[in-house]
């Protein structure tokens, strides 16, 4: 039987989901701070505030935050709903597996790249916890193993996750490069407090 379903599951699940979501937001919102702090200090070197390109990334950068906060919220939450019913990842999910299903082009592979790594970095630090995490949501669920595209906490889920948030953000590529490099960086120094704060909700229910 699906175990996530009793009153006491319900409250487990939307904790965890709350204190995820809380946490994923915060690390963006440094990944943001610290990237305009660096186009500041770059401009600021350059000596020509007006016509200065990194003043143009960071008004480009300020401008697009509010967007891709959004589609960075929509994105786990959609990953929690998508657990729930068991269903199919996201198309940004199942493109981001499938890179050879569509033509893609040399902005896209770029940041296909960029998750790859920010995953494969992210496993190198924290696998061991998040395999921890995945073991104990699975039994959560019902499941003999929860399938690392349907769970919003795996390390590609969270790499993808700054990717999918882009879709649709006119930012430009030097930028977006940017943000993926602080997300990596911000998720790697940041994510051991959250992981172990549901391993032991997990562990303690």
């Amino acid at each position: 039987p699906g175990h996530a379903t009793g009153p006491l599951s319900r409250d487990l699940v939307n904790a965890l989901r709350r204190r995820s979501t809380e946490h994923l937001q915060a690390v963006l919102a440094r990944v943001f701070a610290r990237a305009d702090d660096w186009l500041f200090d770059l401009a600021k070197k350059d000596g020509a505030p007006d016509g200065s390109p990194y003043l143009h990334a960071m008004r480009a950068l300020r401008s697009s935050r509010a967007p891709i906060e959004r589609g960075f919220r929509e994105y786990i939450e959609l990953g929690f709903e998508n657990l729930e019913r068991r269903g199919q990842p996201s198309a940004v999910r199942e493109e981001a597996a499938n890179p050879e299903l569509s033509l893609i082009e040399e902005g896209e592979l770029e940041q296909h790249l960029a998750t790859n790594l920010t995953a494969e970095a992210v496993s190198r630090i924290h696998g061991t916890t998040l395999d921890e995490l995945a073991g104990r949501m699975a039994r959560l669920y019902g499941v003999a193993q929860l399938d690392p595209e349907l769970n919003p906490l795996s390390a590609i889920s969270l790499a993808g996750a700054i990717r999918s948030a882009h879709q649709g953000v006119d930012v430009p590529p030097d930028v977006r490069m940017v943000l993926f490099k602080y997300y990596e960086r911000e998720l790697i120094h940041d994510l051991r407090d959250l992981l172990n704060d549901l391993n032991a909700r997990l562990a303690a229910a």
